[in-house]
C-alpha cells in the first residue's frame, strides 16, 4: 500500500547514516551523525537498550545471524556489541578503515570492504584475518555479500561499478574463469554447455566483451555503464540455477 507501518523511530539528533534489520525482523539498528548507534523494537518503536554513544566514525552495522550481537564498522576497525546489554564484547581488525560488512550465513566468517579498496575475510570468533585482497581497482568497496552457501564473496566497487567474485570454498584461491556468452539476438546468457542462465532485455544488450562481460545500463557512455563479469557471477548463483528456473 505504500503506507507507513508503525510509528517513526524518533531519537537521533543528526542525519541517519545507516539502518539494518535483525535476523528475526523484530529489531532495527541505526547509526547517525549524532555519534550514536540505537537499537529499536519495531513493534513498539522504542529503544531496546540505551544508545551506544560517543561513536563518531561508525560507517556500517550488521547483526550476527543469531541476533545476539551487532558488528560496527568504523574508520579504526570493527567492534562487537551485545544486543541484550549494550556492552562492547570485543574489537577486531584495528586500523582497518571499514566501509561495509557482512556475516556469513553460518556465523563463522566476516567480510569487510574498506575505504581504501580492500576486501578482508576474518574469523568471526577470533577476529583473525584469514585473507585480504585489493583488486586492481580504485576507490571504496561499496558492498560485500556472501553467497547463499557461504563459499564465495561478492563485492562491488565505486570506480566502474564492477561486480566481481572471489574466494573459493577453502578461501585460498581467488579469481575464477569460465566460459559464458550472450547471444545478442535473443539475449540469453549461456554457460559452456549451452544451458540458459539469464535473459537480458533488449534495451540492455549494449555491449558484449570477449563473450565474458556484459555492460548494462541506459547511458551509452562507456565509463558510466555497470559491468557484470558473468564468470564470477555464475560462481555465485551456481550451475544448478537453471534447475530451479525449470522447476
Amino acid at each position: 500500500t505504500g503506507q507507513a507501518v508503525g510509528q517513526p523511530l524518533l531519537g537521533h539528533t543528526g542525519v541517519v547514516k545507516f539502518v539494518a534489520f535483525s535476523p528475526n525482523d523484530q529489531c532495527v539498528v541505526s547509526g547517525s551523525y549524532d555519534k550514536t548507534v540505537r537499537l529499536w523494537d519495531i513493534r513498539t518503536s522504542m529503544l531496546t537498550i540505551k544508545p551506544l554513544e560517543r561513536l563518531p566514525d561508525v560507517n556500517v552495522a550488521v547483526f550476527s545471524p543469531d541476533g545476539k550481537s551487532i558488528l560496527l564498522g568504523t574508520d579504526g576497525g570493527i567492534s562487537v556489541w551485545n544486543t541484550a546489554t549494550g556492552d562492547r564484547d570485543r574489537s577486531m581488525a584495528p586500523g582497518l578503515c571499514v566501509h561495509r560488512l557482512a556475516y556469513s550465513h553460518d556465523g563463522s566468517h566476516i567480510v569487510s570492504g574498506t575505504k581504501d579498496g580492500q576486501v578482508v575475510l576474518l574469523h568471526a570468533s577470533t577476529g583473525n584475518v584469514i585473507r585480504a585482497v585489493k583488486p586492481h581497482l580504485f576507490g571504496w568497496i561499496n558492498s560485500v555479500e556472501f553467497s547463499a552457501d557461504d563459499q564465495y564473496v561478492l563485492f562491488e566497487t565505486c570506480d566502474e561499478l564492477n561486480i566481481s567474485l572471489f574466494f573459493s570454498s577453502d578461501f585460498t584461491q581467488s579469481w575464477y574463469d569460465d566460459c559464458l556468452s550472450m547471444n545478442p539476438e535473443d539475449g540469453w546468457v549461456k554457460d559452456d554447455n549451452g544451458r540458459l542462465l539469464l535473459w537480458i532485455p533488449t534495451r540492455h544488450r549494449l555491449l558484449v566483451k570477449n563473450n565474458m562481460a556484459l555492460r548494462l545500463g541506459p547511458n551509452l557512455q562507456e565509463n558510466r555503464m555497470p559491468k557484470i563479469d558473468w564468470p564470477k557471477l555464475q560462481r555465485c548463483v551456481g550451475r544448478n540455477w537453471m534447475k530451479e528456473f525449470e522447476a
